[in-house]
C-alpha cells in the first residue's frame, strides 16, 4: 500500500496528462487494491469527473473521481469580501464575506483553515455549521479579527454548531452585541460528540449591563473542551458559561481550562458562574492558571465552578488558580451517589 499525503494538484489539460486525468495509475500486475484510496488530505482544482483514473492489466480502466477531492481546502474571510463570488476565499485578495460561507465551502474530508483578515465581521446571518468537518479559524489578533453576533437572525440559536467534528479558533475575538427576543439557547458554540479548542481568544459582551443573556456561551455533550489563553468578560447570565448536557454515565469526557480569565460575569440564578458539571465515568476535569475576577452568583450554591462528583474513578485537578472575589468561592464540590 502507498499513500499520497497533503498534496495540491493544479488543473491538468488533456494534453499534459495521459488520457486527460490529473493522476493516472497503471498497474500491469494488478497488485494495487483499487478499493483503497491512496490520497490523504489532498485535493485538486480540476472539476472534471475524470480527474483520476486507474488502469490494470494494461487495458481495463476505472474512473476514480472520488479519490481526489475537488476544490480548495482553505479560505480567506474579510469584511470587504463577496460571498456571491463562487470562487471567493481562494486568495487574500478575493476573500469571502462571512465565516459561514467559507466553512460551508470547505470540504468535509479535509482539515481546512479559515483565515480572518482584520476587521469586525458582523455579517454572520445564520449559524455557522461546522458539522463533522475539521475547521481551524485563525485571526490576526483577538482585538483585530473580531466576529460579531449582532447580525444573527432571531432563528439562529448559536454562532457555531459542531456535531462529531472539530473546531479550533486562535487569535480571534467574539463580540456579543445583540439583544434578541426570545434570547438564544446558546450564543457562541454548541458541541455534540466533537472537539472544541480555543487559544488566545477574547469572548466579550458589549450589550448594556441591564440586558441578560438567558443562555450559556458553550453547551457541550460527549465532547472534548480545551481552552488556553482565553478571556471571557462583561456578561449577565442566567445559565453557567459552560453547560455540560451529557447524560450521566454516558461516556468519559475531557475538559481543560488553562490560562483562562473570567471577568465581570454575573449569574442571577442557579449554581456556578463558570461551569456546573457532573463528573462521572472516568471524566477528566483539569483547571490551571485560571482566574475568576469580579464575578457574582446571586442565588444558588455559588462557586465559580460547581462540581458534582458522582464516582471515585474520575479526575479533578485544580492548579495555581484563584478567585479575586470575596463573594464567590473558586470551586464548590459536592459528592453524590453514582448514578
Amino acid at each position: 500500500m502507498f499513500c499520497i499525503i497533503q498534496w495540491r494538484w493544479i488543473i491538468c489539460t488533456t494534453t499534459s496528462t495521459p488520457y486527460g486525468h490529473d493522476v493516472c495509475f497503471q498497474d500491469f500486475n494488478n497488485i494495487f487494491k483499487k478499493s483503497n484510496n491512496p490520497f490523504y488530505e489532498s485535493y485538486t482544482t480540476n472539476t472534471n469527473d475524470t480527474r483520476v483514473c486507474y488502469y490494470y492489466n494494461g487495458y481495463q480502466h476505472t474512473e476514480k473521481k472520488d479519490w481526489l477531492k475537488e476544490g480548495m481546502k482553505d479560505r480567506y474571510v474579510g469584511v470587504s469580501g463577496d460571498d456571491a463570488n463562487n470562487l471567493c476565499g481562494m486568495s487574500e485578495a478575493a476573500p469571502c464575506k462571512t465565516v459561514g460561507h467559507a466553512v460551508e465551502s470547505s470540504m468535509a474530508q479535509l482539515s481546512s483553515t479559515i483565515t480572518l483578515l482584520g476587521g469586525k465581521h458582523v455579517s454572520e446571518g445564520t449559524t455557522i455549521s461546522v458539522g463533522e468537518k475539521k475547521i481551524s479559524i485563525v485571526g490576526r489578533g483577538k482585538t483585530v479579527s473580531v466576529i460579531g453576533t449582532n447580525s444573527l437572525s432571531s432563528s439562529s440559536s448559536t454562532l457555531f454548531s459542531v456535531s462529531f467534528g472539530q473546531l479550533e479558533a486562535g487569535n480571534v475575538g467574539i463580540d456579543h452585541n445583540a439583544t434578541r427576543s426570545p434570547s438564544p439557547s446558546v450564543f457562541v458554540v454548541s458541541v455534540w460528540s466533537g472537539t472544541l479548542s480555543f487559544e488566545d481568544v477574547l469572548i466579550n459582551s458589549s450589550i448594556s449591563e441591564e440586558s441578560k443573556i438567558s443562555s450559556s456561551i458553550l453547551v457541550m455533550a460527549l465532547s472534548q473542551l480545551k481552552m488556553s489563553d482565553v478571556e471571557i468578560k462583561n456578561m449577565n447570565i442566567s445559565q453557567p458559561l459552560f453547560t455540560d448536557a451529557s447524560t450521566a454515565g454516558s461516556t468519559s469526557e475531557e475538559s481543560l481550562l488553562g490560562n483562562v480569565t473570567i471577568r465581570n460575569v454575573n449569574r442571577t440564578e442557579g449554581d456556578g458562574v463558570v461551569m456546573a458539571k457532573s463528573v462521572k465515568g472516568g471524566d477528566s476535569f483539569v483547571v490551571w492558571n485560571t482566574t475568576i475576577e469580579e464575578c457574582e452568583c446571586v442565588n444558588g450554591n455559588g462557586g465559580g465552578i460547581n462540581i458534582e462528583l458522582k464516582d471515585l474513578i474520575s479526575e479533578i485537578y485544580i492548579g495555581t488558580s484563584i478567585s479575586k472575589d470575596k463573594e464567590i468561592e473558586f470551586l464548590w464540590i459536592y459528592f453524590s451517589e453514582h448514578k
